[in-house]
């Protein structure tokens, strides 16, 4: 309008962040270049008390959590989320209610395979005997085998185990198995 007077009628509403970032999150479990037996690892870290704290493994996210009121969070894998052998990486993000987010550094670690179960299929008969004949197997392709004789060190053996010479009487007969890592 010439000459006039106009209104302005517009609000415009204004967030001011005076907090700094958040103070970055730790990553405590894996621990970096840590070597793992299981595929389901338990991933823990500690951030600002009331954090929203996301976890990635390999680059993906596998969970959103809280941190509680001393700061502590953990997240444990999930069985559809199980990881297979080999290299994998591990890092988080804290995210404030202001909306700042921080990161911890990629922690690196290796899942190196299931401890494998091994079970007696045959062994000796009660009786009067100075022999033993015993087999068993385990619950992995490849493992190998150590076994003890009346808690004596464990010793590399093979299935079937036959033992001649054995005093007669009870005895307690131990075996292991292990899998060989990548």
């Amino acid at each position: 309008m010439i000459g006039g007077t106009a209104e302005l009628n517009s609000t415009v509403t204004v967030y001011l962040d005076g907090t700094a970032a958040p103070i970055a999150p730790t990553l405590l479990e894996p621990a970096d270049g840590s070597a793992s037996m299981t595929n389901l690892p338990l991933i823990t870290g500690t951030a600002a008390p009331g954090a929203i704290v996301k976890v990635f493994v390999d680059g993906v996210l596998v969970a959103t959590v809280l941190a509680n009121a001393s700061g502590s969070w953990s997240y444990q894998l999930a069985p559809d989320q199980a990881l297979p052998d080999g290299a994998h990486g591990a890092f988080a993000t804290a995210t404030d209610p202001a909306g700042n987010t921080a990161s911890t550094a990629t922690h690196s670690f290796t899942i190196e395979g299931i401890v494998p179960d091994t079970t007696i299929t045959d062994g000796p008969a009660s009786g009067k005997s100075t022999d033993g004949h015993f087999a068993f197997t385990a619950s992995v392709t490849g493992a190998t085998f150590e076994c003890s004789l009346d808690n004596e060190p464990f010793s590399p053996c093979a299935t079937p185990l036959d033992l001649a010479g054995v005093s007669v009487g009870p005895h307690n007969k131990k075996e292991s198995c292990s899998a060989n890592p990548l």
